[in-house]
């Protein structure tokens, strides 16, 4: 089991002393979901399509920082405008993001 070291321990809250923090390595099944984490390999026409698409991207460049491409994609799925759109690198940078702002 992983414990909080004891520098750890002196710097978080009182009542989060005994936490137990997540400890990534460990899994008691194959597929962990909530992780994004399988010990399956990706099948090879997955493998093949990834890898063509990397190729074709020119990696020397900075995406759109606003995402717009996919915000419009995204907006017109749900018939929204694009304003009513944020998307992030993954739920904790949203609710960072979220948390910021209000």
């Amino acid at each position: 089991m992983a414990e909080l070291t004891p520098r750890m321990k002196e710097l978080v809250q009182p009542y989060l002393a005994g936490i137990e923090p997540y400890d990534p390595n460990f899994t008691p099944t194959r597929i962990n979901l909530s992780a994004n984490e399988n010990t399956y390999p990706v099948p090879a026409g997955v493998r093949e399509a990834v890898d063509a698409a990397l190729a074709a991207i020119p990696l020397n460049r900075y995406p759109d920082p606003m995402s717009n491409d996919l915000r419009d994609e995204l907006a017109a799925w749900h018939s929204v405008a694009r304003e009513n759109i944020c998307v992030g690198n993954g739920g904790d940078e949203l609710l960072y993001n979220y948390l910021l702002a209000f």
